[in-house]
């Protein structure tokens, strides 16, 4: 349970006094708005560092598909066994062999019928699919961590508030003893003193709250730990974005469908995959290896083998296998596509239309707190107060009024909170930020 959520029970009299915030003696934190949140979080929080590994990883797939097979070069040297290099006219013969390949391993076929080329094509959609992906993953994060200075920034307004309230109470307090025992009674008393002492806690509780609200934001920040940071007072005051003030269901769908990474990533995927397919087929044309090689057995005008030079070709002949495991992987890998590219669609419109909704409702809620509600807590605030003074109400209905209006209060707050929280969501689910 909240601090609020335990004041909202409490019934704490403020009794129209003009209050001051409370200080504290540890030295002032430091501030930062929601931008440099932002950016700080790109250039040193651990989860986005980690996302960032997935694109290098395509980029070393990319490098991989583009291998080039090194020549193979053989060398050999051998004895001949039983030839006498004593014959007669044999001068300077030996029984030594001398043996010389070269070969490409294929390189050459791979060139000309296109597989390399469709293989590193394939690959490079698979990198921009990663690419879109990881921007997509990164815009995930990056709604986690507004989200943590949202509750942060929720947490120091129910703090200030919580500070507001305790020094009204301690006002309220000391005007009643002056009126005790004329005109209140110790009984009292005793309550407004009660009130005043659960103000204090409160504070308390809310101090705690908002220094861990802090805390959390600053471990998503990669901040030191021993460094206190804070936000912006008035960084998430109540306002609708001009992008949408006038923004319907229809233009925010059809901006998802321009900025959304996923639809990116889906469209590149089904592209390397499509590719992909077209690269297994290819692999069923046999890889010729174009080789060259020089033989020499024995020297002499009697040598068993002569200096010989000899061209070839190696090819495998793709009778019991031409690839079938390979291709059918590559068409269901083109059929899942497929289908992740139609979920995707249909999982953005779905997020749209849902953020959309979450976000004209919180609007109007906020909206009605500022037209009526609040006002309309306060006022009756106000006239049970003077009906109090005036020995017209009884302390029962100033307690209520004054919970009734606290509790507005921090409902108003944590509804802003909720507002700036659907505003975020929907510049995720539309992939273009408003705020």
């Amino acid at each position: 349970m909240s601090a609020f959520s335990r004041l909202a029970q409490w019934s704490i009299p403020v009794l129209l006094f003009s209050t001051t915030l409370s200080t504290t003696a540890r030295a002032e934190p430091r501030k930062i708005t929601l931008d440099e949140a932002t950016r700080m979080f790109r250039e040193r929080g651990y989860d986005v560092a980690l996302a960032k590994m997935d694109v290098g990883r395509a980029e070393a797939d990319v490098k991989t598909a583009g291998t080039v097979l090194n020549p193979l070069v053989t060398i050999g040297y051998g004895r001949t066994f039983g030839y006498d290099n004593n014959l007669q006219g044999c001068s300077g013969c030996s029984a030594n062999t001398y043996s010389a390949a070269l070969s490409d391993q294929g390189t050459l076929t791979q060139v000309i019928f296109g597989k390399r080329g469709t293989r590193m094509d394939a690959a490079e959609r698979s990198l921009d699919a990663t690419k879109a992906q990881t921007t997509a993953n990164v815009r995930s994060l990056e709604l986690q961590l507004k989200d943590a200075y949202v509750d942060a920034w929720v947490a120091r307004a129910l703090l200030a508030f919580a500070m507001d309230v305790q020094a009204s109470t301690t006002k309220t307090l000391e005007i009643q003893r002056i009126r005790f025992p004329k005109v209140i009674d110790e009984g009292t008393l005793a309550r407004f003193e009660t009130v005043k002492l659960q103000a204090e806690q409160a504070a308390d509780v809310a101090r705690i709250e908002a220094d861990n609200a802090a805390r959390r934001l600053g471990v998503m920040l990669g901040v030191d730990p021993t460094t206190e940071i804070s936000v912006e007072e008035k960084e998430l005051d109540y306002r609708v974005p001009t992008a949408l003030e006038a923004a319907t269901e229809a233009s925010l769908l059809t901006l998802a469908h321009e900025h959304r990474a996923e639809l990116e990533a889906a469209r590149k995927g089904k592209e390397a995959a499509d590719l992909g397919l077209t690269a297994a087929k290819r692999q069923r044309v046999p890889d010729l290896a174009l080789s060259v090689q020089y033989l020499q057995t024995g020297t002499g005008t009697l040598a068993i083998q002569p200096p010989t030079l000899m061209f070839g070709i190696t090819a495998p002949i793709p009778v019991f296998y031409q690839q079938q495991g390979e291709v059918r992987r590559a068409e269901v890998e083109q059929s899942s596509q497929a289908i992740i590219s139609r979920r995707t669609i249909n999982v953005v419109d779905a997020e749209v239309r849902t953020a959309f909704a979450s976000f004209s409702t919180t609007r109007g809620m906020v909206e009605r707190f500022q037209k009526s509600t609040l006002d309309r807590a306060r006022r009756a605030e106000e006239v049970i107060a003077l009906q109090y003074n005036a020995g017209s109400a009884t302390l029962i209905d100033l307690l209520d009024a004054q919970r009734v209006s606290v509790s507005t209060k921090a409902d108003y707050l944590r509804t802003v909170g909720d507002y700036w929280a659907r505003v975020f969501q929907l510049e995720q689910a539309v992939g273009t930020p408003f705020h």
